[in-house]
C-alpha cells in the first residue's frame, strides 16, 4: 500500500468512487491530485466495491471457518485471510442473501462495543452523511480504507441509500469543513480520527471512530457497519 500522505482532495475522489448514491451534485474536479495516489486508490475501490455486495446465488466450494451468532440470528463467516472476511447475511425484504465483504469478521471485533444502539435510528434518515477527518493528522492510505468501509454499504441503495460525502475538520483548500459541532438530525458526522484507545462514541447526531493507529481505525469502522446492518449488536 502506498504510504504517501493522503490528500483530502484524494480521500474525497476516494468515498465519492465507493458510494454507490448518484449525487444530487455533479462532482468536482480537485486541483491537485496526486495521480499516483488515485491509480493505487482506484484499484483498491474496484477490489472494494465489486467485492463488498454481491448476491450470494450459489454454493462455494470454500467452506465456512465459522458459524457467528448475535443471539438471535446466525451468520456464516468465511475468513479468506488475515486482512479479508466474508459475510453471508439477509437484509431487510431481499430475499436473496448478500456477502458482505470486510477486513475483519465479527470474533476479530468483539472488544469494541458500540455504546449506543440508537445509531442506526440517528443516521436512516440522513440527508446527507460526512465523513471527515484532521487534515493536520497526516492519515495515510490505510485509513481511507475505514472511510471506504463505512460509505460503500450507507451510500448502497440495498441498504441506506444515502449520499455519503467527505469532509475535513479544519479548513483546507476548498474542502467542506465539517466538525461534530456541525451534525444535526439530517446529516450526521463520522468522525475517523487517531485515539489511545480503539473505540466507537457518539456526541450527539457525531459518531466517533478512532484508534492508536489507521488499523484499528478500519477495526472501528467495521464494527460499526456489523452493528448497522445487524450482525452485531
Amino acid at each position: 500500500m502506498n504510504k504517501n500522505k493522503i490528500t483530502p482532495d484524494t480521500y474525497k475522489k476516494i468515498l465519492d468512487s465507493a458510494s454507490e448514491h448518484t449525487p444530487k451534485e455533479p462532482k468536482k474536479e480537485s486541483n491537485n491530485p496526486d495521480r499516483v495516489n488515485l491509480i493505487l486508490y482506484g484499484l483498491l475501490i474496484c477490489v472494494v466495491i465489486f467485492g463488498g455486495f454481491i448476491y450470494f446465488k450459489e454454493s462455494t466450494s470454500i467452506p465456512p471457518i465459522y458459524h457467528y451468532t448475535n443471539g438471535d440470528s446466525e451468520f456464516e463467516v468465511r475468513k479468506i485471510s488475515d486482512t479479508q472476511s466474508q459475510i453471508q447475511f439477509y437484509y431487510g425484504n431481499n430475499p436473496e442473501p448478500f456477502v458482505m465483504d470486510l477486513r475483519y469478521g465479527p470474533i476479530d471485533l468483539e472488544d469494541i462495543k458500540v455504546p449506543d444502539t440508537a445509531i442506526k435510528q440517528m443516521i436512516q434518515n440522513d440527508e446527507t452523511l460526512y465523513i471527515t477527518f484532521n487534515p493536520q493528522e497526516e492519515l495515510k492510505g490505510e485509513a481511507v480504507l475505514a472511510g471506504v468501509e463505512i460509505g460503500k454499504f450507507i451510500g448502497n441503495k440495498y441498504f441506506f441509500n444515502i449520499p455519503v460525502k467527505s469532509a475535513v475538520t479544519t479548513p483546507y483548500d476548498n474542502n467542506t469543513v465539517m466538525t461534530c459541532e456541525d451534525a444535526d438530525d439530517l446529516n450526521t458526522v463520522i468522525w475517523i480520527k487517531k485515539g489511545k484507545e480503539t473505540k466507537i462514541e457518539t456526541q450527539g447526531n457525531c459518531i466517533i471512530l478512532q484508534g492508536p493507529t489507521e488499523t484499528d481505525m478500519v477495526k472501528a469502522a467495521d464494527r460499526l457497519a456489523l452493528h448497522l446492518i445487524g450482525i452485531m449488536q
